[in-house]
Parts: structure tokens; sequence; C-alpha cells
């Protein structure tokens, strides 16, 4: 008869104990592998009424018996872990670096990050660290989240620090906000100076990167606010398990976003010889982390190359910025929205509602409106916002009726020539 022991001894409890040591997961899938086949030929009942059910001679069973006996650890392994790999909170501290050529020396920006993860639902805040920086700021703590389809924007201000900057009736004005926020469509931030992209890259982006089709990513390049369309750059990348990415690289091709003379964004070209594309930045964790079984990002960074100026035929390439963070601590997730939370009057824009160059404002102190509020107040003042499916729908209705103007013409003609043919 099998030992109680062994009989006793649960595959999870064996795998968990050894990922606890660091141990890597096939070996531990070949240790408990091992234990499944031990078990197996410790009574030859057990091991006859294997060969039986499965209807194989002892040889083969044994090759087959391995081979299910991994694939079923490696379940057994994955199965508990799947949902702790994608709800947990986490905070650290990230590091942004700079060097100003005029100043000859480099800038250092320091923030301390949160994040809180739920599947592919996050929110991730950012707080001034006024010790580590080198550059004050008026801003308290900046906060991002993603329910899914939309991400929130938030930018909240310190109070008292206004208070020395604004006057006293404007500052208890009706008007005045402390915070600005943003609606954006979409599961992914943009680079900006909350340095919230490249934590989400790090604990979040997952999800989105299992969702795309092709190899365009959103790039690491700053943008502004929501003045500029995002912008995606062809890359390769490594995952480290299905949760998390390991690295990442992104290709320019040789063009940047700039604002033309009447206020549009449009693209413009590198100089030569980077108007032929080039290395425009790279992604690495360095080290890795164990919190309950689960294998997080532990130290990353995040690197963005410029083009420099060719002088004597030598091609100049420089270091934008350098981001470097650290996971400090992984928590359970307990209490979780994706929405951040509002604390003072906050001028909002919803950048999926416009009228053509005009986007949708409004003030509150308590929530961010729902699409249903948007959509009764437009309706209650007789607004149509033009979304970019309906500009793409109106575009092809124009197209479609201008092929028709110039082919039904044509069709006449020709009908007319065969006509006298036949005659």
């Amino acid at each position: 008869m099998v030992p109680v022991k062994f009989m006793n001894c649960r595959p999870d409890h064996l795998s968990r104990w050894l990922l606890a040591k660091n141990c890597d997961m096939d070996f531990v899938a070949g240790v408990s592998t091992s234990l499944l086949i031990i078990i197996c030929l410790w009574d030859k009942k057990i091991f006859a009424t294997f060969l039986q059910s499965l209807g194989l001679n002892k040889a083969i069973s044994i090759r087959y018996l391995f081979s299910v006996a991994h694939i079923i650890t490696l379940f057994i392994l994955i199965s508990p872990t799947a949902g702790r790999a994608q709800q947990f909170e986490a905070e650290g501290q990230i590091i942004y670096s700079v060097t100003v050529k005029k100043m000859g020396k480099s800038i250092q920006h320091v923030k301390h990050f949160t994040i809180d993860r739920n599947n592919s639902l996050w929110k991730i805040r950012t707080t001034e660290d006024d010790q580590g920086n080198q550059l004050s700021s008026i801003v308290s703590y900046e906060e991002v989240g993603c329910d899914g389809t939309n991400i929130f924007y938030l930018e909240q201000q310190d109070g008292q620090k206004l208070q020395g900057m604004v006057d006293l009736k404007v500052f208890q004005s009706d008007h005045f906000a402390q915070a600005l926020g943003r609606v954006m469509e979409g599961t992914a931030p943009r680079m900006e100076p909350s340095l919230i992209y490249p934590v989400w890259l790090a604990l979040a982006s997952g999800p989105y990167i299992a969702s795309l089709t092709n190899n365009r990513v959103i790039s690491p390049l700053f943008v502004q606010d929501g003045l500029m369309p995002e912008m995606k750059l062809p890359s390769k990348w490594n995952m480290h398990n299905t949760f998390f990415l390991d690295s990442m690289t992104w290709f320019s091709e040789g063009k940047y976003q700039a604002i033309g003379n009447y206020g549009e964004p449009e693209l413009k070209k590198y100089h030569a010889p980077y108007d032929d594309g080039f290395l425009q930045a790279v992604f690495h964790v360095t080290s890795w982390t164990n919190s309950n079984a689960l294998s997080l990002p532990g130290i990353f960074d995040l690197i963005e190359y410029e083009p420099g100026w060719v002088v004597d035929n030598v091609t100049n390439f420089n270091i934008g910025y350098t981001v470097i963070g650290r996971v400090d601590a992984v928590r359970e997730l307990k209490m979780f929205s994706p929405i951040p939370n509002l604390t003072t009057k906050t001028s909002i824009t919803d950048f999926r509602y416009n009228f053509g160059v005009r986007t949708i404002s409004y003030l509150s102190s308590s929530n961010w409106y729902s699409e249903q509020q948007i959509t009764e107040a437009l309706h209650r003042r007789g607004l149509v916002p033009i979304s970019e499916k309906s500009l793409h729908d109106k575009k092809i209705l124009v197209v479609s009726i201008l092929l028709l103007s110039l082919i039904f013409p044509v069709a006449i003609l020709l009908q007319k020539n065969s006509r006298h043919k036949h005659i």
C-alpha cells in the first residue's frame, strides 16, 4: 500500500514550497512528476490499474505518464497563482533622469508609486518626493486608472502651494479647480511627467500586450496631455510569463510628432540618416521578486534614445532619458476601484466626445460623469458629438458618393459606345 505520508502529500503543497525556495518551474514540475510516478510504482495494483485504464503496454505507459504528469503539474502550479498574479497591490520608487546639455548636468525626478491591479483593470498613483527632487512642483500626486475601456487621468495639485501663488478670492471662488482630470478611450496610458507609463509597463501591461493583433505598441515618447494623438511604434518583446513583460524594444520609423503652424498635430521627419528609422527605446526587467509564490518585476529600467547631429561623418546618438523603477512591497488586493477618487473641485475634460476641435469639459467635486450623464446633457442642449467612428463613416460615405459620381458618367458613355458599335 502507499504510505499515508505520500497520500497526504498534495502536489500543490510541494510545488508552492519549492517555488518559495526560488526553484525554476520546470524543476518543480519535474519533482512533482517524479513523486507521482513513485506513488504509482509503489503499489503494483495502482500501476496495473493505471495501465489497464490507458490500454497501453508498460514501455509506452511510462513515457505517457511523464508527459501527462508534467502537464497536470503545470496546471496545478498555474491555476492557483493565475488569479494572484493579476490581483495585487504594490508600491515602490521610480527615478527619472535626463541630461541637460546647456546646463551641463543631469537632473533627477523621484516619485513614489502605488499600483492596484485586478486582471486587466488597474490604477496607478505617483507622488512627489520633495526630498529627492531637484525641481519643485505644485503637483501633490497624479493617478491614472483603467476600467477596461477608458483611461481616467487625475492631477491633484497641492492646495497649500497654490494658496501662495494664487489670489485668495480666486482660490476660494466656485470656478477655481485644484485638480485636473481627463478621460480618454484606451487601455494603455501615455508617457507623461507622471511617470505612470513605466510602472504600468512593468506591472500591468500583460493584458494589453496579449490583446495586440500586430507588433505596434504604444510608444515611450512623451506626449502633451490629450492634445497629441496616441503614437504606436513597431516593437519586439519577450514575456516573463503570461502576466508580466520581461523586455521590449521600440523602433522609430524616422518621424516624430509635432504641433503644426495651425495648431494641428502632425508627423515630421528626422534629419538624415535618422529619417530611415533607428532604435527608439528599450525596456528591461533586471531583477525579479517573489511574493506568495508569485514572481513579479523587482527592478526595471526604460531608456529612450534621441537622434544627434552628424559631425565629421560620425553619427551621434544621445540618450533622451532614463527611468529606473524599484518594487519595495507587494500585498494582497483588498478594496479596489479603477477610477481615481475626486477629493477637491476638479476640471475634467472628456476626450471621448468632441465637436471638431472642441471637447467636453465640466467641474466636479465628487464623481466623474458617466457616458449616460454626458449624453443626456448633450441632448438637452441639442448637441451631437463627433466620434472618430462617425467621422470615418462620413469619409467613407463621401468617397463612395464621389466614386459613384465618377463611375456613373463613364458607365453611360460606355453604354452609348456599345450601342453605336452594335448598330
